[in-house]
Parts: C-alpha cells; structure tokens; sequence
C-alpha cells in the first residue's frame, strides 16, 4: 500500500502549509520571494516522499528544509553582490489599531535587526511554537545552542526595546 502511504505523507505535509508560509515570510520579509521558498521547500518534501524519504516529524523537516534553501539563496546572494530592496510593510501581522501597528513595526523591525542566528531561533520559538528539540533538529545544531541563543535574542529584543523593566 504504497500509495496509502504516499498520500498520507503528502496530507501531513500540507498540513504544515500554513505555518511553513509564515515562517518564510518573516524571514524574507518579502511576500514573493516567501512564496519562492514555500514552493520550494514543498516541491523537495514532495520529491522525498516519492523516493520513500519517511519523514519522523513533516514539521521539522519542512522547517530545516526551508531553513536550509534560505541559507543557501543568501549565500548565492552573498556571492553575486546582489542588492535586496527590503519592503518596510508587515504583511498584515498587526491588527489596524494603530498603536498596536506602530508597537508591532517597531518589534518587526528590532527582530530584524537581531544576528540572523538569535532572529532564527527566536522566530521558530515565537511563531512556530515549535519545542527546543524541534528547533534544534530544525537548525541542525545542539539544545543548549538553541536555549542560549533564544535567551540572548530574548534579552537583546528587551534591551533595544526598553523592556527591560516590564520584566524585572
């Protein structure tokens, strides 16, 4: 029953359509080139499953899937000197109060200002809700380099956002 097999992979991974949609973009912080990465990252799940890739978690390895074809756009970027024009809009996160829209740009932009590895794990944590080990497995790199890494992207997002009281 191959095929049974087959379809339930392909339904477990498009289940994860959603989230895998709104990690790319926050990532990219441009809708068209999310959408790129979506495809991609689908199209490679996809193509796994047919070569009979059984996946333990769809989330994860669709998570390190997209994860790892970012990096790897930005490292071809990084070699051709390519500019990015970067879009200062938020892609409809925020809710239309406009305090809420002007506190919540605030946090978009100072989480983009943040080392690409804090903004990393503090976006899966945040907005993927995914669990230290996932983030790990994810980002192909240790539980405790995750925590710390979460821990100091916490503290440097309070700090340039003089939240530090709010916590004490």
């Amino acid at each position: 029953m191959q095929v049974t097999e087959d379809v339930h992979a392909s339904e477990d991974v498009l289940r994860h359509l959603m989230a895998l949609k709104r990690y790319a973009c926050v990532l990219t912080d441009q809708p068209c080139e999310a959408d790129d990465l979506v495809q991609e990252t689908l199209h490679k799940a996809l193509k796994a499953i047919d070569r009979g890739t059984e996946m333990e978690c769809p989330k994860a390895y669709l998570m390190s899937t997209l994860h790892n074809l970012r990096m790897d756009n930005l490292r071809r970027r990084t070699r051709r000197g390519q500019e990015v024009e970067v879009d200062d809009e938020i892609m409809g996160i925020c809710p239309a109060s406009q305090d809420l829209r002007v506190t919540c740009k605030e946090v978009m932009k100072t989480i983009a200002e943040l080392p690409a590895d804090q903004r990393e794990v503090l976006l899966l944590a945040g907005l993927r809700e995914m669990t230290y080990g996932e983030m790990a497995e994810t980002l192909n790199i240790p539980e405790g380099t995750v925590t710390s890494r979460l821990s100091r992207a916490r503290a440097s997002l309070r700090e340039r956002l003089g939240w530090e009281s709010a916590v004490s």
